[in-house]
């Protein structure tokens, strides 16, 4: 799904991509954002009633599911995944044999948008290990990831 503003700015119904490809195509649309992808109309359209629509989300032990959900007929417009670590937080990472970046990586983590990392560990960098093979280390209560500038970590509360 493609997200619609119209050329007031004000928000429209998402349409198909196809649609958008046809109004970009046609000149009666320019692209606005790209990420999330949006398109504005050229021509000011008669105001409509604007569907409502609601965000789910799923707090998951890993990962946090997102999805926009239209209320009327319950279709799924845009569902995601995020990864519940941020980058800078020490990981444990076990890549399996048929993997070219086989074996147990421990560094600290550096995410990116497609669901791929990079593990920097003392040995030199890792590229390209999916998010679903990194887990945060077991460590004892009061631990942090964080760390000052000098080195030293943070107290506990």
């Amino acid at each position: 799904m493609v997200f619609v503003v119209d050329a007031e700015q004000g928000p429209l119904a998402p349409c198909h991509a196809a649609r958008a490809r046809q109004l970009l195509s046609a000149g009666k649309a320019a692209v606005w954002r790209r990420y999330p992808f949006t398109i504005i109309l050229k021509r000011l359209q008669a105001p409509a009633a604007p569907e409502l629509w609601r965000v789910k989300i799923d707090p998951g032990s890993k990962v946090t599911g997102l999805a926009v959900v239209n209320d009327a007929s319950g279709q799924v417009a845009c569902a995601a995944e995020s990864a519940d670590m941020p980058t800078g937080d020490i990981v444990r990472a076990v890549v399996p044999p048929p993997l070219v970046k086989a074996g147990v990586h421990v560094g600290r983590l550096a995410v990116r948008a497609s669901g791929s990392c990079n593990i920097r560990t003392h040995t030199g960098t890792v590229q390209s290990v999916n998010i679903r093979y990194c887990q945060p280390p077991q460590r004892g209560a009061g631990y942090t990831n964080a760390e000052r500038c000098n080195g030293a970590t943070y107290p506990s509360l």
